[in-house]
């Protein structure tokens, strides 16, 4: 965002967590990137300054945002997991930054619908914990404990690091990646390919994010905008060996 930001002679000052209690006078707008809740979101409406969320559907708080398309990633998942007959979710528990809100992820209530849609769907084979590496570990163990050679033959894990720790799990269990259990992580993180085997995934644009929304917020500081939007960013599924070719 910084560099678009460059581009359009724009200067960006960055507040981290907490959000002041007043802001500077030379400060035009505000790009508010992550989980916000709604008192949040009232705080910075507060301000009277042009505003977008970023990673933040704020419509029913009549606010600009830009998001992810999960609808179209979760068809993209989908795609892959038809292949499979037998399939499972990792995931986690988010909340706002003020921890004051926990958040349903929509990857799984998505995920979970299109299961039940297309009659795959196994509530025993749904695991949540955190959005972490060792949380991934820990939900994959507990999923080879419970179902042993009944294990789901693809999993749909909510981010990349959820993915490599279920990897490392199946590892020490002695079980292939992919030859026995397929793996689709979620972000295309920078560590994603380097992993073995290298992680499928779904690539989400972040510069794409904070451009498209920076954008939105020129122009509503210019006043060329006029009905509250929320513009959603498509996903890009990338395959590599932790899925069947």
């Amino acid at each position: 965002m910084e560099e678009h930001g460059k581009k359009k002679n724009l200067v960006i000052t960055t507040l981290y967590q907490q959000i002041p209690t007043e802001l500077e006078e030379d400060i035009a707008g505000i790009c508010a990137i992550g989980k916000f809740s709604d008192g949040q979101v009232t705080q910075l409406k507060k301000f009277e300054k042009p505003l977008v969320f970023i990673d933040s559907n704020q419509m029913s708080n009549q606010a600009d945002s830009v998001t992810v398309d999960f609808n179209y990633a979760i068809q993209q998942v989908m795609a892959e997991a038809a292949k499979y007959k037998t399939i499972g979710f990792l995931g986690g528990k988010e909340t706002t930054q003020d921890q004051k809100q926990v958040l349903d992820d929509p990857r799984e209530l998505l995920f979970q619908a299109a299961l039940m849609q297309s009659g795959k769907y196994n509530e025993a084979a749904f695991y949540t914990g955190s959005f972490s590496t060792a949380s991934g570990q820990a939900l994959m163990n507990q999923a080879i404990s419970e179902h042993g050679d009944n294990l789901p033959t693809f999993f749909f894990c909510a981010n990349d690091a959820i993915a490599i720790g279920a990897m490392r799990s199946l590892q020490d269990a002695n079980i292939q990646v992919p030859e026995r259990v397929s793996l689709i992580g979620f972000n295309d993180s920078n560590v994603a390919r380097y992993v073995y085997p290298a992680l499928s995934t779904i690539q989400v644009d972040t510069e794409a994010l904070g451009s498209i929304g920076l954008n939105l917020l020129v122009e509503r500081m210019e006043g060329n905008v006029g009905i509250t939007q929320n513009i959603s960013i498509a996903t890009r599924l990338i395959k590599r060996e932790s899925t069947k070719k």
